[in-house]
């Protein structure tokens, strides 16, 4: 679990690496986007 705080109304691209595993995933900030994404997952 990563708990981030962003600026709002913005678009993002996350990269996440671990011990070789990556994921990378675009999101955003706007009024109708979630604010809890579950579904980036380290492969």
């Amino acid at each position: 679990f990563i708990d981030l705080w962003l600026p709002r109304n913005k678009t993002y691209q996350m990269k996440i690496e671990l011990d070789g595993k990556k994921v990378e995933s675009g999101l955003s900030t706007f009024n109708d986007d979630p604010t809890c994404i579950t579904t980036m997952q380290l492969m």
